[in-house]
């Protein structure tokens, strides 16, 4: 689940990080180019820890399911992971928004429930918008509960155990 990292209490959540980097890779074999994928989070902390696990596949031989000829790619250069803040005013073919917040008490945090920055999170991606977070601690927000009963009702939600 979303925990504090060192220094400042800053928030991670690795498990949601291995998700969105799993998340790229499926979408980068199957033909997306990387510099049209970016990833949103509203901690820097998680911004911090997926930019890492992306450097971390860097050399990694890639085999597209079509003929992008996409090899030997650096992702941590070529996708653009930013806090929300950051993202404002600018778009992506392809965004991931990790949320990280996920705990048994279902505290959300206040980055998450100003609508502002959730819209900024669910308004820049320009065809394809992949939400990943703990449907449980989000649903503890008025607005995103409405959004993922919206999402359920649609069977847009898979969920990844």
């Amino acid at each position: 689940g979303g925990r504090r990292g060192g220094g400042g209490g800053r928030i991670s959540n690795p498990t949601e990080a291995k998700i969105i980097t799993r998340v790229v890779l499926a979408l980068v074999q199957g033909g997306v180019k990387p510099c049209d994928i970016g990833i949103i989070t509203p901690y820097r902390q998680q911004q911090l820890l997926i930019g890492q696990l992306l450097s971390s596949l860097e050399g990694t031989n890639f085999e597209p399911l079509n003929s992008t000829g996409v090899r030997d790619l650096d992702l941590a250069s070529s996708i653009e992971v930013n806090t929300v803040d950051k993202y404002q005013g600018r778009d992506k073919s392809c965004l991931l928004v990790s949320f990280v917040r996920s705990n048994r008490e279902s505290k959300i945090g206040s980055l998450l429930t100003d609508w502002r920055r959730i819209n900024v999170a669910l308004t820049r991606a320009e065809s394809k918008l992949v939400l990943v977070g703990s449907s449980s601690t989000l649903r503890c927000s008025p607005s995103l509960e409405q959004l993922l009963n919206l999402l359920r009702d649609a069977k847009c939600i898979v969920t990844w155990k």
